[in-house]
């Protein structure tokens, strides 16, 4: 991913509608599919600019790791557990070290060997240990912010039902989201051919509104599996 992405989201991330309302419904998921009776270990693979990793530290000690030096440089802002440089395909850490691994928009970067990666999650989480993702949906929204973010394959819900039965985990969760902005992220990405990046500053009404609609959507995702949008969410576990 390009310097000026890291920048980019580590200005709007805190405040931008769509990373709010996506960092919230990871929180919820968490809340409801692990057992929160004690303080999680918890490993955050691609921690980025930080935020959605600091917030993960209200379950428990987090470990932020990222192959991008500006990345933990930008995540270090929010005084994380752990920060280490350090690649997907090849995770630092002994076998079964956390309750929880999460990936928010890690796979489809095309630094990631998916076989790899997936193995060295299953290996360092403990037996019935939860992993969580959110990655880009469907091939037909690729476009220019692909291209910028270095993001070369987008997945659908049976891709990575297939994907992750394979390699050994037992699927709890699995759901589209963003169905919202949808249609209108599909019109934008058809008419626009620059390679440039969709995350902007959002006019505040608009950034509200955006942010409760989003918020809204979740209210039904956490009981219904919907349809299309624009990412996945999966939870899973390692089988015992």
């Amino acid at each position: 991913m390009k310097k000026s992405e890291y920048v980019n989201i580590a200005n709007l991330e805190d405040t931008h509608f769509w990373y709010r309302a996506n960092r919230e419904f990871s929180l919820d998921l968490i809340a409801d599919y692990l057992p929160l009776s004690r303080r999680l270990r918890i490993l955050d693979v691609g921690c980025g600019a930080g935020a959605t990793t600091t917030a993960l530290k209200k379950f428990g000690s987090v470990t932020g790791i990222d192959y991008h030096p500006l990345a933990i440089q930008l995540a270090s802002r929010y005084h994380i557990n752990h920060l280490h440089l350090a690649n997907s395909n090849h995770l630092p850490f002994p076998d079964s070290s956390f309750h929880l691994v999460t990936c928010f928009d890690v796979l489809y970067h095309q630094q990631v060997n998916l076989d790899q990666t997936l193995s060295e999650i299953f290996r360092v989480l403990k037996p019935l240990g939860t992993f969580m993702i959110r990655e880009p949906a469907f091939s037909l929204l690729a476009g220019s912010h692909d291209i910028v973010v270095g993001g070369v394959r987008r997945f659908s819900a049976g891709q990575i039902k297939r994907l992750f039965v394979r390699m050994g985990f037992s699927i709890k969760k699995l759901t589209y989201f963003n169905l919202i902005p949808f249609l209108p992220l599909l019109a934008f990405r058809k008419i626009k051919r620059r390679s440039l990046s969709d995350i902007h500053p959002v006019w505040n009404p608009l950034n509200q509104l955006g942010y409760y609609m989003l918020r809204a959507e979740s209210k039904i995702a956490k009981y219904l599996n919907l349809p299309f949008g624009s990412s996945i969410y999966c939870v899973c576990t390692k089988k015992s």
